[in-house]
């Protein structure tokens, strides 16, 4: 949770623990408790207390999100970036299955041998350019 919850602060430019209810406070530990539902699956007593609020805060924050998203497009792009960069972290290998592993695999090698061909004109054309300057 300390990882989600560094990702969140970095995002919102905000401490999750300071006692503030201040509505960027309050829409930034709602994003935070959603996220530790949604990506961890963690309990409403272990999302309290990571910062210090009771069980019912979180249950609540988490209830109103939604509503809260609706009224402020800018806190939905934010949770929707945190969530992606999140999934990419915790996401599972055995969620891919073998023909889905050995395709990424394929296709990182072919994106490997593109990208070496295309360092390899790009260094032609700068031998090319320096034998112009000289």
């Amino acid at each position: 949770m300390e990882r989600i919850k560094k990702i969140v602060e970095e995002c919102f430019g905000l401490d999750l623990n300071v006692n503030s209810r201040e509505l960027k406070y309050v829409e930034a530990r709602a994003c935070f408790y959603v996220l530790c539902r949604e990506i961890k699956g963690e309990t409403f007593k272990n999302i309290a207390d990571c910062v210090n609020k009771h069980h019912s805060t979180i249950l609540h924050a988490i209830k109103e999100f939604p509503e809260m998203c609706r009224y402020n497009k800018s806190l939905l792009f934010k949770y929707k970036y945190i969530y992606k960069r999140l999934n990419k972290i915790y996401q599972k290998p055995e969620s891919m299955t073998i023909s889905e592993i050995i395709f990424k695999y394929n296709s990182l090698i072919l994106e490997n041998i593109k990208l070496r061909d295309e360092i390899s004109k790009l260094q032609k054309d700068q031998k090319a350019l320096l034998k112009q300057i000289k």
